[in-house]
């Protein structure tokens, strides 16, 4: 099942809903939940072991809370507060899972932009921050090609006048290092996933700025 938490529409109106969709017969369904949260947009997250996180985020005036749980058989929401070392609050991330935990990357949260990726692990309840990318990137698309334990990260935007990036950089897990690879055919944010399947990323839609441009083109880079 597919699971959205959050957003916003353009009319200044953010959104705490959860929606589940079915896809086996595609059919949405609104969910109830226990200890709803504030509504926030630009969050971002990922399933671990059965358990939505919702990871960062902006209500419209400030960031909100920064780790949140979802458990997706009870669907009861429980506000996360790991010890130790943590991630600065941000929004415009982006967030992975990958062998029982889940990996944060870039952001912003208004003068500072974020090249850090953190490890986050629910059994600790801790992170760890891992190598940081070759560059600051908000928005980018996240991937795991789970045959070779590699992360991919396409796009984002900078710090510059630009608002998307063509980057493609890859992440080892089990060697916590960065590669540059060939950078993509285009500039592409605000995507946040990819998915691998046989062997080769599929990326979909995201926009260009300077000005605004949307788009519906399906990338795959093998």
């Amino acid at each position: 099942k597919l699971y959205i938490f959050g957003g916003y529409n353009y009319s200044e109106n953010y959104r705490n809903e959860v929606f589940e969709c079915d896809l086996t017969t595609f059919t949405w369904v609104l969910k109830s939940t226990i200890n709803a949260r504030s509504p926030k947009t630009y969050l971002t997250g990922d399933v671990i072991n059965g358990k939505l996180y919702s990871v960062g985020g902006n209500d419209g005036s400030a960031v909100s809370l920064f780790l949140e749980e979802l458990d997706l058989t009870t669907f009861t929401w429980t506000t996360k507060t790991p010890g130790g070392s943590v991630p600065a609050l941000r929004w415009n991330a982006s967030f992975i899972a990958y062998s029982g935990k889940g990996y944060l990357f870039g952001g912003h949260n208004g003068p500072t932009y974020y090249n850090d990726l953190w490890e986050y692990n629910p059994t600790t309840d801790a992170w760890t921050q891992m190598s940081s990318a070759p560059a600051v990137r908000v928005d980018s698309a996240l991937a795991v090609d789970l045959m070779t334990g590699t992360l991919f990260a396409f796009g984002g935007g900078d710090m510059s006048a630009a608002a998307a990036t063509n980057s493609t950089w890859t992440y080892k897990f089990a060697t916590n290092t960065w590669t540059t690879k060939a950078d993509g055919l285009a500039a592409r944010a605000a995507m946040d996933k990819g998915v691998f399947y046989n062997g080769k990323m599929y990326i979909f839609g995201g926009y260009t700025g300077s000005p605004d441009v949307y788009h519906d083109n399906v990338f795959v880079y093998y």
